[in-house]
């Protein structure tokens, strides 16, 4: 068990660094550029997967997880599992945005690694709660 849950973790995460280490990089101004970017995260994800299907089941996502738990016979004796999953995958996806984050600083900006204004906290729990208030009618 311990091993499916380290797998799904580092999985998520390393999909997810890459994804935002990638993604916002300021070169994507062509439409050739931007096909490439599409096959890097492509290629990333199918690496990930290649690594953690065998071990884990290679969800990688908590929605994957949830529709798996769901399709099972025994929901009961499952549900342990799957919310240990599913707190393991989002654990890892919030690490592998906070490196993915402090890498592309360093790459885009020449900052350093961790800039006094980089607040984790503010960035992943009270921007996304300020979105969804300015949203509401």
């Amino acid at each position: 068990m311990f091993s499916i849950l380290l797998f799904e973790f580092f999985g998520t995460g390393i999909f997810a660094g890459t994804v935002n280490i990638i993604d916002p990089l300021p070169v994507a101004t062509t439409p050739d550029v931007n096909q490439y970017y599409l096959i890097y995260i492509c290629l990333m994800y199918m690496a990930v997967l290649l690594i953690c299907t065998p071990i884990s089941g290679g969800h990688l996502n908590p929605a994957v997880t949830v529709g798996v738990w769901l399709t099972c016979d025994d929901k009961k004796a499952k549900i342990g599992k799957m919310l240990y999953m599913v707190f393991a995958q989002v654990l890892g996806g919030f690490l592998g945005l906070a490196i993915g984050r402090m890498v592309r600083v360093k790459l885009t900006s020449g900052t350093p690694l961790v800039p006094a204004s980089y607040n984790p906290a503010y960035n992943y729990a009270v921007s996304p709660v300020q979105t969804v208030q300015t949203t509401l009618p």
